[in-house]
């Protein structure tokens, strides 16, 4: 039928394709300030600065949120 507006099998998996690698490098990038948000919150444990700890962690979980949200700011 001409005019169909139905996409073809290969438009899908194009789409498809397209979807996981946005959703990959999403992930990526979390991953990524995840572990640099570890790594930061380790290092002011270890000098004993509770506030910029907790700063840190209340950060990290806002980010977090945000993400599980869709990305909403």
């Amino acid at each position: 039928m001409e005019g169909d507006l139905e996409p073809d099998e290969d438009d899908l998996e194009e789409i498809s394709a397209e979807a996981i690698e946005q959703i990959q490098g999403m992930a990526a990038s979390l991953q990524e300030e995840i572990m640099k948000a570890q790594a930061d919150m380790q290092a002011a444990m270890m000098r004993g600065d509770m506030a910029e700890y907790m700063r840190l962690a209340q950060e990290l979980q806002q980010k977090m949120m945000q993400q599980a949200l869709g990305g909403q700011q």
